[in-house]
């Protein structure tokens, strides 16, 4: 490698004094230029697109800013797509910029469907394409939004575009209500074409862009203009500081779009567009294949994309290592002919490294590049450049949170050089000893000789009491003479307790701080923590009732209680979180989850119930507590583990006369049978075959005990094919079910493979007597349950040849549905009250495939899903690694107990909870003196060990966009009603264990008791 190659900005000439300026290149000592359109026609660069990187506090903020700014006085204009924390804000109103603010009570309103101005390059056809497929993008990229990534099935992608074509033809500006009531009112085409369910799943998902804290923003005709004229525009939606992370992406796809409308006309001038917080925009597959699109077609449109973001290992949250998803999100940053990089972790450099093509010079410097100066790399050449801020720029768009660090060096006196110091302090000390000395002395002459002696400060006692000479401590009194001795006597046994004491006190100034109650105290005095500001206005008790108007909206006056779950307190803030927040507990086995957070959540649940275990720990104290007031209280145990009767029957089969239910169910109850690599096209076969069993068996009437003999072999479910060609049967199924009998032999057979699996649970008896109810009396009607606030424990385990994991899994996603189809005849789209998901040791039963969709949306619609693992890896173990991600991302509430042990997740858990910077000092002396500087460094807010070290009755909890927060959880021993808790668990255990008993004289053929 040639030395230019390896030191590139030690050997560039520069870019010339066309374009904006920017600051001084730092090696080359000039003034450093930039326009992305001049060096587009210089050949220098492909294309004008930018990335800009940087931590917090580096300068990226200040480096947009003014770039943006400065290019406007050349006679550029910007646009901001989404400014979610209202920096830009000031930046437009210094250059004559407007901007439209949108948000909760703000008037303005922006309908992303608008056409926006024609292209005079494109007929109107052509113009009339274009619009209906950015149209479409936007619908499927907001359902993608609400399902975390999840995409879209063939049938759904049907429905969105017959509902969208629809609206277009009877609308000529259509909005994004009236695509919904189309979804939601299917015509007689659609019906015909996706059925009469076909677009539900995705209408409530839509539904969520024009309800709750995105209600009044996006769901009316525009009420303002786009003005091509202003220098600048921004889409202000720092409103929604405090609502969701889902709620603020899904504002900024539909800003975007909207914006979209306006700027890509390529008689609109050359024009920035701003991507603040660009991740965001990445996190979507259908907004990455449209950011992509725009990128590619940036000098069509005479745009440069400005993208900025924190570091390239944010997209680390991307999929998977293996996923297409993220690779192309790294490529968009690749195809960027212009990357300015600040200051980057040397843990980020690796991922940095390979991403923007830098050479190992190159991260040796960003690792430690001050603030204000970034790495440019521009085309094929590189730059270290210095980024110059005129006087007038800080008051009109600097960030004030970013000042400048302190300058490193400062002169000091030359006393205060360490050698000076420690002879003072030695001095200080002997003086005490002398003054120590001196007082033994005249306690022993006031003892032996009856009066104290005047005695003035004598700097010589120490000496004089080594030296065995009286006379240098104290003045003689008279003729009354004593030794040194005397002094010792007193002296040394108060040296030997001073010393004790002090050692004492070390010892146990040590434990202190090796305690958890320490390291409790030492990260709540930390930075950033949240304070008690932060708790009280998103987590105290009238931030919850401010948001009662929308959680439940059919109560007057309600309480506290009412609207949310108590979790504890922090910093003297008792800690609520509203209902319709989704949540997540992670904590190691046996670190309080139950007795901190999941009893807790069950009593004081306001509506039904569905809680799930392994155990019958949470029942016991619980079950009684919840039948009070003659609500319903039912167990679901097939297994008998817990040893009480299950007073509930379902059927698997109920519902699936409905095809798409038969669909659902079947996909339930294989989704835990390991059919997975090259099995997985087995497992579509079982999939086929099962829900085609399974239609059958609610079509013929026999229900259960047809399905468990037709599943037993291909020979018997030929039975199912008589059923299947009767009218009003699924079209096609049968055809596919005697594909699959007729097929090969061994195809068929490995086809059953899943099958066998499905249903082995029925060969228990116990199991297949709680799913094979005998008359319609008998069967669980979830609707019913809901409406009379039930509770519903659901106890099993998905190991065992009598697992019923799968079942109970599926028994969730009937309950979940029918809340759903609730909801939506509800007033307000809300089910009233809330139906409580509180889903415990969830993995080790089965991986319920709706529980990533009840996280991202139940809370809109009145489902409130509480979820409890032991460790993001047993729920890679449990889900697929994604829909882990998945089901960790979509939890608006994370609550983190100590004790977990994987450094991997330990360390993303560190990242997540943020970054402090402290202040380093190093020192150097000299003849001159001694001379300080002065570094800001980021570390952790919490460690890693101190993750795992968090003491039991703590946890820390993530909300929204709050800092962490440490909790000082509340045990339901503690309750206000823990005497009665007590008293009714205690009826509990003595009825466990007569049951217990009565059945183990049954089994040994003794007489009942």
């Amino acid at each position: 490698m040639t030395f230019a190659a390896a030191y590139p900005f030690l050997t560039e000439s520069g870019l010339g004094h066309e374009g904006t300026y920017i600051g001084t290149d730092v090696f080359g000592s000039g003034a450093f230029s930039y326009d992305p359109w001049i060096l587009y026609d210089k050949g220098i660069i492909s294309g004008p697109s930018i990335v800009v990187i940087g931590t917090v506090g580096t300068g990226k903020s200040m480096c947009g800013k003014s770039l943006v700014a400065r290019s406007i006085t050349l006679g550029r204009k910007a646009a901001v797509a989404s400014d979610p924390k209202g920096e830009w804000v000031a930046v437009a109103k210094a250059v004559g910029g407007k901007v439209i603010s949108v948000g909760p009570g703000r008037p303005a309103r922006v309908n992303p469907l608008d056409a926006g101005p024609r292209s005079s390059a494109l007929t109107e056809a052509q113009w009339q394409a274009v619009v209906r497929q950015r149209r479409r993008y936007l619908l499927v990229a907001l359902v993608s939004l609400m399902r975390q990534g999840m995409p879209l099935r063939p049938v759904e992608h049907t429905a969105l575009d017959i509902a969208l074509m629809e609206t277009m033809a009877e609308n000529s500006n259509p909005t994004l209500p009236m695509v919904l009531d189309h979804l939601l009112r299917p015509s007689k085409e659609m019906v015909a074409l996706v059925g009469a369910e076909g677009g539900t799943a995705v209408s409530h998902s839509l539904r969520r862009t024009v309800s709750g804290d995105l209600e009044g923003m996006f769901d009316a005709p525009s009420t303002v203009a786009f003005d091509a004229d202003a220098p600048m525009m921004v889409m202000d939606t720092s409103a929604l500081i405090g609502a969701s992370e889902q709620a603020l992406s899904l504002a900024a796809a539909c800003g975007a779009t909207w914006l979209e409308a306006a700027i890509t006309n390529p008689d609109g001038g050359k024009r920035l567009v701003v991507y603040d917080e660009g991740w965001r925009m990445l996190a979507d597959p259908y907004m990455l294949a449209k950011m992509s699109e725009q990128w590619r077609l940036a000098r069509t449109y005479g745009i440069a994309n400005l993208l900025i973001m924190h570091k390239v290992a944010d997209l680390n949250e991307i999929g998977d290592s293996t996923s297409g998803h993220r690779q192309k999100a790294l490529g968009l940053l690749t195809e960027a002919d212009t990357r300015i990089i600040y200051r980057q972790k040397h843990d980020a450099m690796r991922l940095t490294k390979e991403a923007l093509g830098l050479t190992e010079a190159e991260c040796e410097h960003v690792e430690n590049l001050p603030k204000g100066v970034g790495l440019w790399k521009v085309g094929n050449r590189s730059f270290i450049v210095a980024n110059r801020v005129t006087t007038d720029e800080p008051g009109r768009f600097r960030d004030r949170r970013q000042d400048a660090v302190r300058q490193p060096v400062s002169s000091r006196a030359a006393s205060d050089n360490p050698l000076v110091t420690a002879a003072l302090a030695g001095a200080a000390a002997y003086v005490c000893l002398c003054a120590l000395v001196q007082a033994a002395a005249q306690l022993a002459t006031s003892w032996h000789c009856g009066a104290l002696p005047p005695s003035p400060f004598n700097p010589g006692a120490v000496v004089g009491l080594l030296a065995n000479r009286m006379d240098w401590i104290v003045m003689r009194h008279g003729d009354c003479a004593i030794g040194t001795d005397s002094v010792w006597w007193i002296l040394a046994p108060a040296l030997l307790l001073v010393g004790a004491l002090a050692v004492a006190a070390l010892i146990a100034w040590r434990r202190w701080k090796q305690s958890g109650a320490w390291l409790r105290q030492d990260i709540l005095n930390r930075d950033g923590v949240a304070r008690r500001a932060e708790i009280v206005h998103d987590f105290g008790a009238r931030a919850v009732r401010k948001r009662g108007k929308f959680t439940r909206p059919g109560l007057v006056k309600p309480s506290v209680q009412d609207l949310s779950w108590t979790l504890g307190r922090s910093r003297g803030v008792t800690v609520h979180v509203s209902t319709e927040e989704s949540m997540v507990i992670q904590g190691a086995p046996r670190s309080g989850k139950g007795l901190y957070v999941v009893i807790n959540a069950i009593l004081d649940a306001p509506g039904a119930v569905v809680t799930t275990s392994t155990r019958a720990d949470n029942l016991v104290v619980t079950m009684k507590a919840r039948a009070s007031g003659g609500r319903p209280v039912t167990v679901f145990d097939p297994q008998g583990m817990s040893g009480l009767p299950s007073s509930l029957r379902w059927s698997p089969v109920r519902g699936c006369e409905d095809p798409d239910v038969a669909t659902r169910r079947a996909l339930v109850i294989t989704a835990d049978t390991e059919m997975k690599g090259e099995n997985a096209a087995w497992q579509k076969r079982s999939l086929i075959v099962l829900q085609c069993l399974l239609h059958a068996a609610a079509m013929s009437g026999e229900g259960v005990a047809a399905f468990r003999r037709w599943s037993s072999s291909p020979v018997l479910a030929r039975e199912a094919l008589e059923v299947l060609g009767r009218p009003g049967a699924a079209l096609g199924w049968q055809s596919d079910l005697m594909g699959i009998l007729e097929d090969d032999p061994r195809n068929t057979s490995n086809s059953w493979i899943g099958v066998s699996a499905a249903v082995a649970p029925l060969s228990s008896p116990k199991v297949l007597a709680a799913l094979n109810p005998q008359d319609e009396s008998e069967e669980f009607d979830p609707k019913a349950f809901i409406r009379e606030r039930g509770t519903l424990y659901l106890i099993g385990t998905r190991a065992g040849a009598a697992a019923a994991g799968p079942y109970l899994s599926a028994l969730i996603d009937d309950i979940d549905s029918a809340a759903r189809e609730m909801a939506f005849v509800s007033p307000g789209g809300r089910l009233e009250p809330p139906l409580s998901l509180i889903l415990d040791e969830i993995a080790n039963l089965a991986p319920w495939p709706g529980l990533p969709v009840a996280l991202a949306d139940g809370g809109g619609i009145g489902i409130s899903t509480l979820v409890v693992l032991q460790s993001l890896s047993q729920a890679r173990s449990g889900w697929s690694i994604d829909e882990a991600s998945t089901i960790w991302d979509s939890a608006i509430i994370k609550v983190i107990f100590g004790g977990g042990s994987d450094e991997h997740d330990l360390r993303s858990l560190a990242g997540l909870l943020g970054e402090r910077s402290l202040t380093l000092t190093t020192r150097s002396w000299s003849s001159q003196g001694r001379q300080d500087g002065e570094q800001l460094r980021d570390r952790p807010v919490i460690a890693l060990d101190e993750i795992r070290r968090l003491p039991a009755g703590t946890a820390l909890m993530l909300g929204r966009r709050t800092r962490p927060i440490l909790l000082d959880l509340l045990e339901w021993h503690k309750r206000k009603d823990a005497g009665e808790l007590r008293r009714l668990k205690a009826e509990m255990e003595r009825l466990l264990a007569d049951g217990h008993k009565q059945r183990q004289q049954k089994t040994e053929g003794a007489p009942d008791a």
